[in-house]
């Protein structure tokens, strides 16, 4: 029997669902080490999302071996996951240097370094600043939007009879979802790619390219194994198995079992590169994981950012990342106020509002040392399409 038709075995199962406990099992050894040491909520909010992705990536997986006529639906939460950790990914890396306003401040006046390999020689009248600062969230966030709307298509599309996975044909619906999916990951991932460049300075002490790697390799694994498997099918490498299973079908369970084995190794590589060690006090103060866990699931900050991402009033004001603390006294949930992002420790309280003083309000909104730039006319004039 070969590899190909192996996958749909019995034991090709067993060892799947194997691997995925054992990724299970790290990942929630990791997490529960984030979550009693939940000192720094604006850095670990993000990184325990990032680390969820792996058992949601081995679970969803193995859900799809296990009910095969259900394994559009199994991966497409994997996949809508996806689109959600990149959104993480690019805040995790803005509270690690102080939040919108901070990073803004920092950027201020640079340009973006010139590469031929990541095609910035083509950004030469790049600016780095706010406006950018922007259209890299704004890159990111339209991947969170699109990737369940393509979601929501597919699984209508299926249930017409118009969507067969891995068979690319111009009467079919697998061929247009996989063209605007494809795009929409690539302008996310380039915003990714962008934003690291222009900030690779300051994200040196934490260690990003280690982080920014373990990341884009699962989703780059699974995405260019989709790839293939599915060109595989086109050439007729892959055909259809003994277990009446067609070669579309079989393409699918052959991502979704290498998909399972492979979360081993990233649970491995997260638990290496999101260590929760580093945010355990001297003194030991445990905090409530119920309530932390709580904070890791909502979305509301999302929710808020997409309309503050895409909204007019982005122009007036940079948000600060003070939005996303957690409320100390909740359930007896302990983030200690000096426990925050180390380039924001420093910074002087807010002063004192008056009735009547913008600028004051401002300072309000601001905490930091220095006020936040608003957007020149020119800008405004550029932004006027939203």
């Amino acid at each position: 029997m070969s590899f190909v038709h192996w996958v749909a075995s019995t034991q090709a199962w067993g060892v799947a669902l194997a691997c995925v406990l054992v990724s299970i099992a790290l990942t929630v050894h990791q997490v529960y080490g984030h979550l009693t040491h939940y000192n720094q909520p604006r850095l670990q909010r993000y990184i325990c999302r990032v680390i969820l992705m792996v058992p949601v990536y081995a679970f969803c997986s193995w859900l799809s071996l296990t009910f095969r006529s259900s394994a559009l639906v199994f991966d497409t939460l994997r996949d809508c996951y996806e689109a959600f950790v990149i959104y993480n990914f690019l805040y995790l890396c803005l509270m690690y240097l102080g939040g919108d306003s901070e990073l803004c401040h920092k950027l201020e006046g640079r340009e973006m370094p010139h590469s031929y390999f990541w095609c910035t020689c083509c950004l030469t009248d790049l600016h780095l600043g706010g406006k950018f600062l922007r259209r890299m969230k704004q890159g990111t966030l339209q991947f969170v939007i699109m990737k369940p709307m393509m979601a929501v298509i597919s699984l209508a599309c299926e249930a017409s009879g118009r969507y067969e996975d891995g068979h690319f044909s111009a009467d079919g619906a697998y061929t247009y979802v996989t063209i605007v999916y494809n795009i929409s990951i690539s302008v996310a991932l380039y915003c990714l790619i962008l934003f690291y460049l222009a900030t690779a300075e300051f994200l040196a002490p934490f260690r990003p390219i280690l982080k920014f790697l373990i990341v884009k390799a699962v989703i780059f694994f699974s995405f260019w194994q989709s790839v293939v498997l599915a060109a595989l099918v086109k050439m007729d490498v892959i055909q259809s198995s003994k277990s009446d299973l067609s070669a579309g079908e079989l393409a699918t369970t052959i991502q979704n079992w290498l998909i399972c084995v492979e979360m081993v190794l990233f649970a491995l590589g997260h638990y290496y590169a999101f260590p929760w060690k580093q945010f355990k006090k001297s003194k030991r103060v445990e905090t409530n994981a119920k309530t932390a866990m709580g904070n890791v699931l909502s979305v509301k900050d999302i929710y808020e950012d997409t309309l503050h991402s895409f909204g007019s009033s982005y122009k007036n004001y940079m948000r600060q990342s003070e939005r996303d603390d957690l409320d100390a006294s909740a359930d007896g949930l302990r983030a200690s106020a000096d426990a925050v992002v180390p380039l924001a420790a420093n910074a002087s309280p807010p002063p004192a509002t008056q009735p009547g003083k913008g600028a004051n309000i401002l300072g309000t909104l601001f905490p930091s040392q220095r006020k936040p730039k608003l957007p020149s006319a020119a800008d405004e004039d550029e932004d006027d399409f939203l």
